[in-house]
């Protein structure tokens, strides 16, 4: 049987006879499935049906009022199928606005039969059909070559599942006129659903390690468990609904590696990434003047397009008392208990400034202009008859106004550190290539292994390498080749 989503009120006895049999195939169907689903909709005659607001609109998380609006004019049509092959989850050559785009796909509904499984999908339609939920959610089986990719693009790690949910719904426009849109989550899955995955040399990696990698990833929250509708079933304390990053058309089997490189880290010790800025001892160059010092700005006016402009001058900056500081200072954190010598550099501004003083200050502001004008009269000549035709042209001009505001005439300075100390900020040291344990690096720095292909740098210290457990950004290490360039130390 195929499709026939449109609903005709002309006397076609075939048509009807088949938008029947399409309706009473669904509702039987709807009975045989009744276990696995919830009755989630139902004719409220009691209750009037409001306007819909405007955004995306779930099916799973809206009143039973609201699916009546959403469902107005709308029915769902089922087909058998042989497998999920004869039902792709989006439809191709389909809009967004066309509620057929997306198909539903229900396995094992009729067992026994040659066509066990049913095919679901969205028509405009005139019949009252109502079993909705055939075309609002699924459970779609997936082939076992099939690619999900989790994660952000840095953090995004590849595993094959056996299955996903999707969950539909409409995007209702700002006005009245706009057409509905029609569509289906991203996968949901759960970690239960993992079969498997692929390491970056290309070794299979069963799927108890695997979800047990996913497990450690979420819990340092370098994996975000999938939130609002997509973790509409994610109950707290049992399995953890995640989100695929394509949709079910793009699922590819494409190259799935679950690590796209060995697991060196960048490791830095945990004194070395944290900010500081002190005040340390300098050979030369630092005032010995601390303040406070009284700096007062002169106010003048000038005409600016018949209006008043003002400014205000000031005289040379305390700061040029210390702009002989050493651009490089390398000494310990006098405030850490750590003995290791850092690179420092001048911390900007050496002094600090409290306004004692407004001043009004005027300046102007410009608007451009425009506005049609008659500016002639033209004459056409049809037959013996001459119109007169007003012209027009326009005027542009350049509007200014006065304006004023308050600013600081006067500033009483003092500096932050004491005499001839000045103000520094540590420079992070890079850090070091930490492999995973082994028999050839027993005598230098490894990195911790967690089980489940997960390690991590050492206690003490923070990783500098994106998608790493503990990661720092100030954490990096230097290549040979050039000195501050960030390595992945692979």
């Amino acid at each position: 049987m195929t499709f026939n989503a449109k609903a005709s009120c002309l006397p076609n006895s075939r048509a009807v006879s088949m938008l029947r049999r399409a309706w009473l195939m669904a509702s039987l169907m709807w009975m045989a499935v009744a276990p696995k689903f919830a009755l989630a909709y139902r004719v409220h005659e009691e209750e009037e049906l409001t306007e819909l607001t405007p955004g995306k609109k779930w099916y799973v998380e809206e009143s039973e009022v609201t699916k009546e609006k959403l469902f107005e004019d709308l029915g769902c049509y089922c087909k058998k199928v042989r497998s999920v092959a004869e039902c792709p989850s989006s439809k191709e050559g389909k809009r967004s606005d066309q509620p057929e785009r997306s198909r539903w796909f229900h396995g094992e509904v009729a067992t026994g039969e040659k066509r066990p499984h049913l095919c679901c999908k969205l028509a405009w339609s005139a019949w009252y059909n109502r079993v909705f939920q055939l075309c609002t959610e699924e459970l779609r089986p997936l082939e076992s070559d099939v690619c999900c990719r989790v994660g952000e693009e840095e953090q995004k790690v590849g595993v094959h599942i056996k299955q996903a949910k999707g969950l539909g719904f409409q995007k209702v426009g700002i006005r009245e006129w706009h057409a509905k849109l029609f569509g289906k989550s991203r996968p949901i899955f759960k970690l239960s659903d993992v079969t498997g995955g692929t390491d970056y040399d290309g070794s299979p990696v069963s799927a108890p390690i695997v979800q047990h990698f996913l497990e450690k990833r979420l819990q340092a929250g370098l994996l975000q468990v999938a939130s609002g509708v997509d973790g509409a079933d994610a109950v707290p304390g049992e399995d953890t609904a995640l989100l695929c990053s394509q949709h079910f058309q793009d699922l590819d089997q494409g190259d799935c590696r679950l690590r796209t490189q060995r697991p060196d880290e960048c490791c830095c010790l945990e004194a070395t990434v944290q900010e500081a800025r002190r005040c340390l001892p300098v050979p030369s160059g630092a005032s010995s003047f601390v303040g406070p010092l009284l700096v007062n700005g002169t106010y003048t006016e000038t005409k600016l397009h018949d209006l008043d402009a003002g400014s205000i001058a000031w005289p040379s900056s305390p700061e040029e008392m210390d702009k002989e500081l050493p651009e490089k200072v390398i000494s310990k954190d006098p405030k850490a208990p750590e003995q290791i010598e850092y690179d420092w550099a001048p911390g900007g501004y050496q002094w600090e400034a409290k306004c004692l003083g407004n001043q009004t200050v005027s300046y102007v502001t410009s608007e451009k202009k425009s506005k049609r004008v008659r500016s002639g009269t033209s004459f056409r000549h049809i037959g013996q008859v001459t119109q007169s035709v007003p012209v027009y042209t326009t005027k542009r001009w350049t509007e200014y106004n006065q304006e004023h505001k308050e600013e600081c005439i006067s500033y009483e300075y003092t500096r932050i550190c004491p005499a001839n100390l000045g103000l520094y900020v540590k420079q992070y040291p890079p850090g070091i290539c930490t492999k995973v344990p082994g028999k050839s690096n027993d005598d230098q720095l490894q990195l911790m292994d967690l089980g489940a292909l997960t390690y991590q740098c050492p206690e003490g210290y923070q990783s500098g390498t994106e998608g790493g457990m503990k990661f720092d950004p100030h954490c990096s290490c230097t290549s040979d080749e050039e000195e501050g360039s960030k390595t992945s130390c692979t």
